[in-house]
Formats: C-alpha cells, structure tokens, sequence
C-alpha cells in the first residue's frame, strides 16, 4: 500500500498538468504557484518547469509539486507560460499538435493590439482554447487570426497578505509616489519621471520612488541620465528583487502608485494598491480599461496609437511590430500627479470601496472559476464561451464532445 502511495503521488498520470515558470517576484512567474496552491486539493496536479525554478517564497507543499517530474502530462494542460518567442518555444513540451486525450487551454495574453503570429498558429494547431485575463483580449485574439474558443478567466492573486492589513488612511509627509513595474520602454518610466518633474519639480515635499526588479539597461540609462541632467533629488531609483515582505513593506511606504503603461495584460500592481486601500493614478487603455471603469482610480487618457515595437527583452537586436499600443500625454501625467496630490484625501476615501471591488480578484472568490475550467461540473452547448462557477459553455461541438470524454476518462 505504501508503496502504491508513493506511485501514484510520484509517477502516475495526474489529472491537471500545469506548465510554466516559478519566480514569485515576477507576474508570470507567480502565476504556476497560486494556481497549483489553489486546485491541490481538488484535482492531482503535475507541473512541467519551462526554465530553472526560483523556489524563494514558494511555501513547501508546492516546492514538493514542481520538483517532481516523473509525472506524464495530465488529462488536462493548463499552459501558463509564453507559448512562443524569437528565443526559446515553449509549446514543444507538448510535443504534438492537439491530442485527442487530452484538453490543453492556453492562458496567455500580448499587451497590444495584436499577436504575434507564430502564437496564432501554434495555438490554432496546439491547444483547444484560448484563455485570456480581459475582455479586451477577447477581440485582439479574434482579429489576429485565432479561431479556437476564447474564454475570459481573470487572473486569480493571492490579495490575503494585502488585504488582512489595515485600510490607508493617513499619507506620509512628504507625500511618496510609487512605481514598482520592470523599467521597460512599455511601462513608461521615463515618461514618468519627466511628468513627475514638470509637476513637482525638485520639491523635498514630494517623492516619487521606482523600484524595478528587472530593467532594460538602455530604459534604465535614460532615467538615470534625465536624473542626473536635471539634478533631480525627490526621485529615487532602484532595482531590487524584493522578497514577499520586503515587497509588501515596500508598498506601505508610499501613498500613491502610478501606473502609466502603454499596454497592460494582467495588471496586478493597481490590484495590490487598491487590496491595501491606496490611491491609484492608471493609463486608461488595453486591460486596464477594466479597473479604469470602476471609478475608483484617478484614470489619465490613453489615446495616442503608438507602435507596439517589441525586442523580447535583449534577444532581437531591431524590434519588431505587434499592432498598436496606447500612450499618455505627459500634460495628462502631469495633471494626475497634481490633482492626487491636491486633492488626496478624497482619492484615499475610495480606498475602503477599492479593497471591496479588488477582493473579487483573490483566489478565495477565482478558485471555482479555475475549477470549473479544468473540471467542470457541466458543460453546455452555447452560443458564446463563457466560464461559470459550476462550468463552461461553449460553442465549439469539438471542445463540448472532447470535456464529455476528458470527464469520464479523469479521475482527478
């Protein structure tokens, strides 16, 4: 019997295969972890690593789950990883195109108005569904040339380290803005920096702290020439891979994050700010419209239609084009800045109903989306793709008949 035991944790096919990347101080990486913490206990879950695994911060009875890698692939495969770059191609640990035997979901996005389309045709011939963190994406995926199901699934966080502190409710003097996103050309530090400037100027009254745990070295020379140029003493500029609690800590020193990226997939820093009650400034475009649209961040305009020039980090040496992304004006940051700072205490009133609204997106609410996704208690024949908390509909007869099979074949 013991042994049986050890067989069936250690070598037999499980139900749900998750394949990705751990790094708990990156968004992607995060991703395997939350969601193998969150489905252990309701399906058997294998993991395939994508690179070498960060294991700082991953709780024990994960680590035990990734390490292990005799496992088959599972029933079903929850890809969590970059499908496809210039560099490396992932989606080979699939080793052939779509399998009779087993359903693979993709959960992916591409923070323009296009993808990439070595990922079209890799997921049309590899995987039996799409599934995207925004609405937006929704349409991105379709006019780019993807015909396979598309469903709408949040990304699920762990909010309860941020929640179960207390709600903001004083700023600190001098008033400290924040931006803790990697220092790429996308997420618009150098834009930041300027507006920053043009509002405050060299004022010891206000601060605007960045920190980036990974940053393009030419992006990163930028802000620190413009620093240095101006003689600016208000900013600060750092790159550090902060753990959990340096992370956490980190943000309870500020009173504002500002988040001005050109496109945004998943998002998660507005998220955590809002989990802790603090104000927000965010570029209303691509997957932020979503928080945007709840009135409870200070929202600067995003309609200037830049391309979307990508180099996958250092690996091309001229960049190449995927659609659109959408800028600010720095006129627009600059009068975000200002009116969050005039105007504080009413932004930090929002703080109590922006930690209601954000709660949503903690595991604790997403678990049984995600459950319903690889193990759905119905699936029914639809006229859209949707994901509801018992199950899927869809409107793909292949993907429906393929459920009906998968179900009856897993054990889980």
């Amino acid at each position: 019997m013991v042994f049986l035991s050890v067989y069936q944790n250690f070598f037999s096919k499980p139900y749900l295969t998750i394949i990705g990347v751990v790094k708990m101080s990156d968004g992607l990486g995060r991703q395997s972890v939350e969601l193998i913490d969150a489905l252990k206990d309701e399906v058997s879950i294998g993991f395939v690593q994508t690179s070498r695994p960060s294991y700082k911060d991953v709780p024990a009875s994960i680590k035990r789950i990734i390490k292990n890698s005799y496992r088959p692939l599972g029933h079903v495969i929850v890809f969590e990883e970059c499908i496809w770059s210039p560099e490396k191609e992932h989606y080979k640990l699939l080793r052939t195109p779509r399998d009779d035997r087993q359903i693979r979901l993709a959960y992916t996005m591409f923070e323009s108005s296009e993808i990439p389309k070595e990922w079209v045709s890799i997921l049309n011939h590899y995987f039996d569904a799409a599934v995207v963190p925004d609405n937006y994406f929704v349409k991105v995926y379709q006019n780019s040339g993807v015909t396979i199901p598309i469903f709408v699934l949040p990304l699920g966080l762990n909010l309860q380290p941020l929640l179960k502190e207390e709600t903001k409710v004083n700023p600190h003097f001098p008033i400290v803005f924040g931006n803790f996103g990697a220092c790429d050309i996308r997420k618009n530090q150098k834009l930041l920096v300027e507006a920053f400037y043009e509002a405050f100027g060299d004022t010891p009254e206000v601060i605007l702290k960045i920190n980036s745990r990974y940053a393009q070295e030419d992006t990163a020379k930028e802000i620190q020439e413009y620093i240095k140029k101006k003689g600016i003493h208000n900013v600060e500029f750092t790159q550090n891979c902060w753990n959990n609690e340096e992370y956490l800590e980190a943000f309870k020193t500020i009173d504002c994050l500002v988040a001005i990226s050109k496109g945004e997939g998943f998002s998660i820093q507005p998220r955590e700010a809002m989990a802790l009650g603090i104000p927000c400034i965010v570029s209303d475009n691509t997957a932020q419209h979503t928080i945007c649209r709840t009135g409870l961040v200070k929202t600067v305009k995003a309609s200037l239609k830049e391309p979307a020039m990508r180099r996958w980090g250092t690996i091309l040496k001229e960049p190449v084009q995927y659609g659109d992304e959408y800028n600010c004006s720095k006129e627009a940051v600059v009068e975000a800045f200002l009116d969050v700072y005039h105007n504080y205490d009413t932004y930090l009133a929002k703080g109590e109903a922006a930690r209601q609204w954000v709660r949503r997106y903690d595991f604790s609410e997403m678990k049984p989306y995600y459950l319903a996704l690889v193990k759905p208690q119905e699936v029914t024949l639809s006229t859209k793709n949707k994901i509801t908390p018992k199950g899927i509909c869809t409107n793909s007869k292949e993907l429906y008949d393929k459920y009906q099979r998968i179900l009856k074949k897993g054990k889980g």
